[in-house]
């Protein structure tokens, strides 16, 4: 298992509306699954706190908290460019309901990070948009959740964006790969990038499988 630093994205207040452990606390189990629910993304156990050993006796959780908006470093991949179609198609729906996004260019940057951002609140939730011609059949759509954020790339100057977060996508449930719209930026290849989360932030660790850091290649600008 890899445990690494993790950025939980949330507009909680300061402090937080509920209780947390102090630092190095010895929790039960029975405290631990208490907390599970508060930090659970898609069945999957987030945690915002540090060191949780496994295995007989309790638990152990330390707590870091960062309140501001925290950077992020990361590195731009290179995809098949597939998400120009998509997104282009999901534009005239995001315009209509999140205008905000209308000047950004109709296709996702893919950002695998350094470190990994869960998001718990995002900024903006869309309804179930019919952006597919699939969705008239079904008579549904897809939600999608965007989170405001100052990206950077090498060489660039820092940009006003948005992390996109499909409801069908298949990076959904990898908090180190990040896909984001912003408007056009003239990059080449795979540079370095920088962004930084706008909302108050709480930091912690996050236990993920180490094969599952790694982001494969798909679509990207």
């Amino acid at each position: 298992m890899l445990m690494a630093q993790i950025v939980l994205a949330t507009p909680f207040a300061n402090p937080p509306p509920f209780s947390l452990p102090p630092a190095d606390l010895e929790v039960s189990v029975d405290m631990l699954k208490s907390l599970l629910p508060l930090f659970a993304v898609r069945g999957k156990n987030l945690y915002t706190g540090g060191k949780i050993r496994t295995g007989p006796g309790p638990r152990r959780i330390a707590w870091r908290l960062s309140h501001m908006g925290v950077k992020i470093q990361g590195r731009i991949q290179k995809g098949l460019g597939e998400s120009q179609n998509t997104v282009k198609e999901q534009m005239p729906f995001f315009r209509d309901c999140f205008p905000e996004v209308k000047d950004c260019k109709p296709a996702t940057i893919n950002i695998l990070l350094d470190k990994p951002l869960v998001v718990i609140t995002p900024d903006f939730t869309t309804p179930p948009l019919p952006w597919h011609p699939a969705f008239k059949i079904v008579k549904g759509g897809e939600i999608f959740r965007f989170l405001r954020i100052s990206l950077t790339v090498e060489g660039h100057a820092p940009v006003r964006a948005w992390v996109y977060k499909a409801q069908f996508s298949p990076y959904r449930d990898n908090p180190f790969y990040l896909e984001v719209i912003a408007p056009p930026l003239d990059f080449r290849g795979t540079p370095g990038c920088t962004i930084e989360v706008e909302s108050k932030s709480f930091e912690g660790v996050v236990v993920i499988g180490a094969a599952q850091r790694g982001a494969p290649a798909d679509p990207a600008a």
